[in-house]
């Protein structure tokens, strides 16, 4: 592959107007005159003492950069009767799978080969392919032991290589794509959030992000803003169903993304009795759904954690060094699974003096992602019982219990413009 690259890099330098080049490309089966004249067979050995191809005039090549086409009249000397195009040889789903093998820092030169390919590499059909294959990145968030004296960024939700970032310093928002190094500055949301979520919408082929925060002027309850990349100026505000019952009192909220999914677990009390319920938004349609958690499942509501978990929400806890999960199966029924999920932590025996500063942040294939309060971030494989990753804190940093894991992608959003500002943020 590093060969392939090196070729594609060495086109772009120049202005490219062909995808491959003409002169090797095979005769695959085409019929060849057999028969040459005499004229002919002394023009090659005239050629041939003067070092000079046969059929390297350009004016003998046709190209059609729109359809990614190449055609070559002339090969190694050879007369071909039919044109050779690229499409002939590669069908568009093998164009595909090659170049969404490249490493993703090899696509914007790829791009400049010809219009075809940077249509290619464009598409969002391309994009995903590119994503599922590449392998993740980990971004955590670190924050300063000590005042920090310059602008440094939070990370706040992430999506499809790219991530949603709010300044220290100016509490301005914006997503950037850490392989473009391209930003897109967002308008203000509700300064008192509860959480943001940022995510890809399949069925109306756009990015949103949506806001949970609290209407402390008035309500006090919670209250739901959505901004769409590309057509909203500033965030909607869209109903959300809330306490509206004086009796009721916050205990805790929650954001959970699972992917066209938001997930608000709200934890309140009436009297003595503690109760918990999800309010589901459905980005598609960006409208609710209420579902009230089992009743007297959870005694100590502050260590309970939302998790998506595998697209779905899990509710988890940790009982006697197992992790327990409910998973809500269908949000719109209420349906909830039959059966907890026992998940045992085996490393939970060296936290032991530590064990109320473990939380679960991630669920990925095989592994949970805890976070050791300030400490640092560790994944942990439950199918083989050990821990295979760690992150640890920073010199003059201490970690957060905030962790994505992405792809390095080329995804651009409308308006996106390129980074004016270098920011010294500690690394992951």
């Amino acid at each position: 592959m590093g060969n392939l690259t090196s070729k594609f890099a060495g086109h772009s330098k120049h202005k490219s107007q062909q995808c491959i080049e003409t002169s090797k490309i095979p005769c695959l089966g085409i019929p060849i005159k057999k028969k040459v004249d005499l004229d002919l067979e002394k023009e090659k050995m005239t050629a041939r003492k003067k070092n000079v191809k046969i059929g390297s005039n350009p004016e003998n090549e046709n190209l059609d950069l729109e359809n990614g086409k190449t055609t070559a009249r002339r090969t190694n000397g050879d007369i071909c009767s039919n044109p050779v195009t690229l499409s002939s040889i590669f069908p568009p789903e093998i164009i595909i799978e090659i170049l969404s093998r490249v490493p993703v820092k090899y696509l914007p030169k790829i791009q400049l080969v010809c219009k075809h390919w940077c249509h290619v590499v464009q598409d969002r059909q391309f994009l995903e392919k590119q994503m599922s294959q590449a392998p993740n990145l980990t971004e955590c968030n670190y924050k300063p032991k000590n005042a920090p004296d310059r602008e440094t960024f939070k990370l706040v939700s992430a999506c499809d290589g790219l991530v949603l970032r709010v300044s220290n310093t100016t509490c301005k928002y914006h997503i950037k794509n850490r392989t473009t190094k391209q930003v897109l500055e967002l308008p203000d949301p509700h300064k008192h959030s509860f959480g943001i979520t940022f995510s890809y919408v399949p069925s109306t082929l756009n990015y949103k992000l949506v806001s949970i925060h609290l209407d402390e002027a008035e309500t006090s309850n919670e209250l739901c803003q959505v901004l769409t990349i590309g057509s909203d100026s500033l965030w909607r505000a869209i109903e959300m169903p809330n306490l509206m019952d004086p009796g009721k009192k916050r205990e805790r909220v929650s954001v959970v993304s699972t992917g066209v999914f938001v997930h608000c677990f709200r934890v309140f009390k009436v009297g003595l009795d503690i109760f918990e319920e999800i309010l589901s938004l459905d980005l598609g349609t960006e409208s609710f759904t209420i579902t009230n958690v089992p009743k007297g499942l959870y005694r100590d509501t502050g260590n309970v954690w939302a998790l998506d978990w595998y697209g779905k929400l899990g509710v988890a806890d940790m009982v006697k060094g197992d992790l327990r999960v409910l998973v809500l199966e269908d949000y719109k029924k209420g349906l909830w699974a039959e059966r907890e999920i026992i998940v045992p932590l085996v490393f939970t025996k060296e936290y032991e003096a530590v064990k109320a500063d473990l939380v679960p942040v991630l669920v990925e294939v095989d592994s949970i992602w805890f976070w050791l309060k300030e400490k640092k971030m560790f994944s942990y494989n439950f199918k083989i019982g050990r821990i295979e990753k760690t992150v640890r804190e920073r010199d003059g940093y201490t970690i957060c219990n905030t962790l994505f894991r992405q792809p390095a992608s080329l995804v651009k959003l409308e308006g996106m413009q390129p980074l004016k500002k270098t920011v010294t943020e500690p690394a992951n």
